[in-house]
């Protein structure tokens, strides 16, 4: 859409089960030092020490072609 990664941001206010929440999202930009362990051709060196020291983290292999990794998604009741 051209719009700034860095820019994309959205806040609601929710009601569920009769609970009222505001929700926040805002995307999380990425550049080629991020990527140097979460994306998809991470080194071996890398990818062996993110192993050890972080065995149930997920966040590898990422191709993100635009900019853009994830986003956080904030509720608060």
């Amino acid at each position: 859409s051209g719009t700034p990664v860095a820019s994309l941001q959205n806040s609601t206010i929710e009601s569920d089960a009769g609970e009222t929440r505001y929700r926040f999202m805002k995307a999380i930009p990425v550049d080629g030092v991020c990527m140097a362990c979460h994306g998809e051709a991470i080194s071996e060196p890398v990818r062996a020490a993110l192993a050890e020291k972080y065995p149930q983290d997920a966040a590898i292999g990422y191709p993100a072609p635009d900019g853009l990794i994830e986003r956080v998604d904030m509720r608060l009741r």
